[in-house]
Order: structure tokens, then sequence, then C-alpha cells
């Protein structure tokens, strides 16, 4: 158990459209090329509610690539540097527009219908706003968190059909109450994820000693080490 503060990243995972050309229709407000992604009202709506009940836990993101070339992927994901060459944005500040268009990873970004710039996200300020929200706790009191925000009794399934499942987890696996209590919320959140077609991430900010201790064993920078201790279920 390394010690530390938890908080959970959700990611709903675009591909947009690279408009290069002089047609297209926010080309001369971006004075150039420039990235565009498409919503759909009800993928909006889940993904929005989703943030608005982790709003203390986790940050919720779309996240879309800021390039377009197979070469630049392959160069970044080699690297390990694709997050830190995409862009991102809030279900908040996307509300009821259809379109997000955005010019690099920090250029401009405008949202429509009814055109509005906004400031850009990146990486960095995903990670900034992370480390804003973790809490020092662990991992099961995280996702018990995370379970409860999202509606219903922590250890009370909703349905008859939930008790049996798990009871019977809990006989062939022989689980504790507790244990049983874990897995009911791991499902609990992560079929909130899949409603909304979201990635799932926990994400642990160990103490300054266990930060050291690995960064002198490994070699690792803060960002790359937050990155390597990313667990997704």
């Amino acid at each position: 158990m390394i010690p530390g503060r938890f908080c959970s990243l959700f990611l709903q995972f675009k591909t947009p459209v690279f408009q290069n050309h002089g047609r297209a229709k926010y080309y001369t407000q971006f004075r150039g090329s420039y990235f565009e992604v498409g919503f759909t009202k009800h993928q909006q709506n889940v993904l929005l509610k989703l943030e608005e009940r982790v709003t203390d836990l986790a940050v919720v993101r779309y996240a879309s690539p800021a390039f377009w070339s197979r070469l630049d992927f392959d160069q970044y994901d080699e690297k390990r540097t694709v997050l830190a060459n995409s862009a991102f944005v809030a279900p908040a500040k996307v509300k009821s527009h259809q379109k997000w268009m955005y010019a690099g990873v920090k250029g401009k970004v405008v949202l429509n219908p009814d055109p509005e710039e906004t400031d850009p996200d990146n990486w960095d300020t995903v990670i900034g706003m992370l480390e804003f929200l973790a809490i020092r706790q662990s991992l099961r009191q995280h996702i018990r968190s995370l379970a409860l925000a999202l509606g219903g009794i922590v250890g009370t399934p909703a349905t008859a059909d939930n008790t049996a499942w798990i009871r019977r987890i809990q006989r062939y696996g022989s689980l504790s109450e507790d244990d049983a209590g874990l897995v009911t919320d791991l499902s609990r959140v992560a079929q909130a994820a899949d409603e909304a077609a979201a990635t799932w991430l926990v994400l642990l900010l160990p103490d300054d000693e266990w930060r050291d201790a690995l960064r002198n064993r490994r070699g690792l920078g803060w960002p790359m080490l937050l990155w390597s201790l990313m667990m997704g279920y």
C-alpha cells in the first residue's frame, strides 16, 4: 500500500476531423487549420450527469488528439506523450453545444452553435485539477465514495439480481463482507462509466518519500510517474 492521495479520471475519447482548407466554416476565425469534434445530445447529457455527480472526486473530460497523421501517432505513442499532445474539454463547458473546434493543444477553442470561445484545456491543466481534487484515503474508500456519489447505498444491491450474483461471487471466492462490498462498488462505478462510454482511470499521487524512491529506482519524472501508476477498470 503506497501512501498518498487518490483521484479518478473519466475520459471519453473522440476522433476529430482535421479542417485544413479555406472552405472550412471557421478557417478564417482560426486563421488557418483546426480540429473539429461533434457531440450528440444524449452523449453529452449522460457525461454531464456523470461529471455533476463526481465533481469532488474525479475529473471528467472529452479527449481528442491535436494531431492527425499516423506518423505523429506512432511517434507520440513511442514516447508515451499522446495525452500531452491532445486537447480536452469539460462537459460542463460544452453545455448544449454540438461542435468543439480547437487549434492544437493550447490554441483557440470555439464551441458552437452560437459560437462561444473558451479557454483551452490540456494534459497539464488536467493533471493540475487531479492534484487539486486528490484526497488522502485508501483505494477502497475512494471507490466507495464514487459509488455513493453515483447513487444507491453502498453494500445494498439495488435489485434481487444483484444480490444473487454478488452472493455467488462471495461464496465461490470466499470473500468477506467488505470484499463483497468492494466488488459491488466497482461494478456500480464501472457501469456508470460504461453508460457514459468513458474510460475510468484511478490515479495515485504518492507521498514525497515514495515518489522520490520510485524516481530514483526507475528514473521517472513526476508526470511520467503519475501516468505509470494509472489503473484502469
